[in-house]
């Protein structure tokens, strides 16, 4: 059986083989790439010879004709995948960037300014950094605090501004 699988290829090359080159020449234009995409087309065809013996000549030749334009069309696509390959790497690279992903100089200098405000951060006294943690994440109102510090709302403005000019004092320090 694998004899007359291999005469019937053979016959099938001989009869079809140029009509199978001038088809991918078609769509691929280099000759080299056409040689390549009818040994692609025929590689297909022969795991599907049991199949092809049965068809009456027409349909082959249909059917031959569907697979060598099949053929053309995957190698230009596997080839425009290979020449876009850098392409797409930069534009990923760019994408990553535009879509609000810091680059890595942004990701150091970000590390370096919170390394400076945790030191600042530690060198206030241990109220300050309670009466910044109460009023900026805790979110508690200048009445609120005053009760609890046992002041005034004015009072507890104006130490709050005064902390906030003493931290931007050592954070310039701090550079």
């Amino acid at each position: 059986m694998k004899k007359e699988n291999e005469k019937f290829m053979t016959e099938l090359f001989r009869t079809y083989g140029d009509r199978m080159y001038y088809l991918a020449r078609r769509i691929v234009r280099e000759p080299p790439d056409a040689e390549d995409v009818v040994q692609i087309a025929l590689e297909s065809l022969m795991k599907k010879t049991e199949f092809l013996r049965s068809l009456a000549t027409p349909a082959l030749e249909a059917y031959i004709n569907t697979t060598v334009n099949h053929a053309a069309l995957n190698f230009l696509r596997a080839e425009n995948r290979e020449k876009r390959k850098p392409e797409r790497m930069a534009e990923q690279i760019d994408t990553f960037q535009s879509a609000g992903q810091p680059s890595v100089e942004e990701l150091v200098l970000r590390s370096e300014e919170k390394e400076r405000q945790q030191k600042v951060w530690q060198s206030l006294e241990s109220e300050e950094r309670m009466l910044m943690k109460e009023k900026f994440i805790d979110r508690r109102s200048n009445t609120w605090l005053a009760e609890k510090y046992g002041t005034t709302a004015a009072n507890i403005s104006m130490r709050l501004t005064r902390l906030k000019r003493k931290i931007a004092g050592l954070m310039d320090s701090a550079e």
